[in-house]
This record gives structure tokens, C-alpha cells and sequence, in this order.
């Protein structure tokens, strides 16, 4: 049985910063979770696209928007897109 286990990105186990784009993350058993914080004006097709030799990220993605100034979007391989935008209360 696995052993409960703590992680925090205060404490990341491994940082990766590329132009634009920082990258946490930490190991949990086999698994991984990352945190990435991405600045204004980074695209895929530019900033990481040139670097991979890819038009698209191949990593499978399970994510949430934490904070966000104005909104993002991302586009699926099939051609879906999805905006997120942070709901703002009154």
C-alpha cells in the first residue's frame, strides 16, 4: 500500500525557467504534479515550439487556472480551443 507522502512547490523538486516560462515540479510516488507560471505574450508556437522541434506540447495535461491577468487560451490538437478567464466578484 502506498504511504501517504507531502509535497510543496515552495520546495520544488526540480525548477526549470526557459524564456517567458517558469516550471515546478514535484514527485509524488510514481506520479508528477507541476506548477508553471507563464508571462505575458508566451505562445507555444513561439517560445517552446522552436525549442522541442514540436508544433504542439506532447505531454498529457491535467490542469487549472490558479490566477490569471485577462484570459488564456489552448488549443487541442483536433483543432478544439478553450478560453479561460478567472470569474470576478462584485
Amino acid at each position: 500500500m502506498p504511504r501517504p507522502q507531502v509535497k510543496s512547490f515552495a520546495e520544488p523538486d526540480e525548477v526549470r525557467t526557459l524564456p517567458l516560462v517558469r516550471f515546478e515540479s514535484v514527485s509524488i510516488g510514481e506520479g508528477h504534479v507541476g506548477h508553471c507560471t507563464f508571462d505575458p505574450g508566451w505562445r507555444w508556437a513561439s517560445s517552446m515550439g522552436p525549442l522541442l522541434g514540436t508544433a504542439s506540447c506532447p505531454i498529457r495535461h491535467v490542469g487549472y487556472t490558479v490566477e490569471a491577468a485577462g484570459s488564456h487560451e489552448l488549443k487541442g490538437l483536433a483543432g478544439a480551443r478553450s478560453i479561460f478567464r478567472l470569474a470576478t466578484s462584485a
